[in-house]
């Protein structure tokens, strides 16, 4: 699978998209990310935050581990209000 270099060293040996979990004594779930909505929604249930599931890319040769979101700009726009 092609990916970009790694931002640190500029190795080619980049595993591009890996999953990114948290613990809690009984069970394994991805880690995510939670950003507060600009306008949060009015109703019965009202929402005030948007997320997104957290992954990883991580350099096979240095070790360096960069985070992202693969729903990157949804959260971006639900924190503007877009």
């Amino acid at each position: 699978m092609d990916s970009e270099p790694c931002n640190r060293c500029g190795s080619a040996n980049v595993v591009p998209d890996a999953e990114v979990r948290d613990y809690d004594a009984s069970s394994y779930r991805p880690l995510t990310v939670v950003v507060p909505l600009a306008r949060p929604g009015g109703g019965l249930i009202k929402k005030t935050s948007e997320s997104g599931q957290v992954r990883a890319r991580v350099c096979g040769d240095c070790g360096a581990v960069e985070l992202f979101s693969p729903q990157a700009a949804a959260l971006y726009a639900a924190y503007r209000g877009d």
